[in-house]
């Protein structure tokens, strides 16, 4: 492999996993006080996006990995798919 190369594949970004999403109205968001429920769509045992530069890149299942959270990948995108999200461009 090529330096450039190396050290692009060297990078560190960041991935996040999406436990549920919904959309709130300014209203319900500040009537939110502690002890609130925000009741979402997604079931509870269902599959959670991860996410690069908020686009899905894969989706996996939560997992127990010793003392802390996981995620089982079941399917991943391509390397375009993945790559996509970092060009400046296609992010407008």
């Amino acid at each position: 492999m090529t330096r450039p190369l190396v050290e692009l594949l060297a990078l560190e970004l960041p991935v996040a996993v999406v436990l549920a999403e919904r959309t709130m109205t300014l209203g319900q968001v500040l009537a939110l006080a502690p002890g609130a429920v925000i009741e979402f769509p997604q079931a509870v045992a269902g599959p959670l996006d991860i996410r690069l530069h908020d686009r899905r890149i894969a989706v996996g299942n939560a997992v127990r990995a010793g003392d802390r959270f996981g995620v089982q990948v079941l399917d991943v995108a391509d390397a375009d798919g993945i790559l996509r999200p970092l060009d400046p461009a296609a992010r407008g």
